[in-house]
């Protein structure tokens, strides 16, 4: 079901901002509050880094920086190109991979299916090396209400 910010489980709502533009309704001070849907997202993307890092403990390079090499999302039914364009620039922004190694998936794509296509020829090159590869797969969800 779908709902309001906030509601269920939902982080936010994706709606229309300002000309056009993608943007979420988030919950906030016992209101809706609208922002651009590239921070909403950005800020999700980078919580769930911190989670997955924190998972695994400090690991990475010299630095204890295990930076994700590629970032897959998961575009759910609906969304615009404006919107799409949103996701691709909230990962940008949220700073865990370098830019340009971003994949959009459509929603009914699997996302590690779609990524290890996407660098099979990596993969394969990779199968050797001592040192693990972090990949963020991030899918927003979606709903149909």
């Amino acid at each position: 079901g779908g709902g309001g910010a906030g509601a269920g489980s939902h982080l936010f709502k994706v709606t229309e901002g300002a000309s056009g533009t993608a943007a979420a309704e988030v919950a906030f001070d016992g209101g809706v509050l609208k922002v651009p849907l590239e921070q909403a997202v950005a800020l999700q993307v980078s919580t769930m880094d911190a989670y997955c890092k924190a998972q695994r403990g400090s690991g990475g390079d010299a630095k204890g920086d295990a930076r994700c090499s590629h970032v897959a999302v998961g575009i759910p039914p609906g969304f615009s190109e404006r919107q799409s364009e949103a996701l691709r620039d909230a990962v940008a922004i949220s700073g865990v991979c370098d830019e340009g190694e971003t994949l959009l998936v459509p929603w009914h794509i699997g996302l590690a299916q779609a990524y290890a296509e996407r660098h099979k020829r990596d993969l394969m090159a990779e199968a050797n090396a001592t040192a693990p590869r972090t990949v963020l797969i991030v899918d927003i969800g979606h709903s149909s209400a």
